[in-house]
């Protein structure tokens, strides 16, 4: 593991105890989430790569969904968070850029209808591990949403 990649798993370790921040910048992610909706099929097979504690994927998967969903985050206390606020989606710990872990839970998960990647490029030391991963998700059809912030 890379000094970067421990310190934000170290970062995220204690974000866990702070309020999240879908409830500090409201606006922003119901941005974020109303796009989402409006673009992705409610029947649609759903990963959210850097998920956090699942709030996002919850918004987009609700309780009661009958949908295929998972989300990855390289945090395992975040990880372990999302399992007891969201038990009814699944949730693994991995590094996007890891391609043994991707292919481990993409051999397991199989591929999605969409992956969505929320605030997630900023946080990868190199994004070709992370795209050349993500075929292992991917059928013909599936649809890849990465958003991103612009401090413009």
């Amino acid at each position: 593991m890379t000094l970067r990649r421990g310190a934000l798993q170290e970062f995220y370790a204690r974000a866990v105890q702070e309020p999240p921040r879908r409830r500090t910048r409201t606006t922003y992610y119901e941005e974020i989430d109303g796009f989402l909706e409006l673009r992705i099929p409610a029947d649609a097979s759903v990963l959210d790569l850097g998920c956090g504690t699942g709030e996002g994927l919850t918004r987009l998967v609700p309780v009661g969904s009958k949908r295929k969903a998972l989300g990855i985050d390289l945090s395992r206390i975040q990880i372990e968070e999302a399992r007891r606020r969201h038990p009814h989606l699944s949730f693994e710990e991995g590094d996007v850029e890891d391609t043994e872990r991707m292919a481990s839970i993409a051999k397991a998960q199989g591929t999605f209808d969409a992956i969505v990647m929320v605030n997630l490029v900023g946080e990868v030391e190199d994004l070709w591990p992370l795209f050349r991963n993500l075929r292992a998700f991917c059928h013909q059809g599936t649809r890849i949403y990465l958003v991103y912030y612009n401090y413009l």
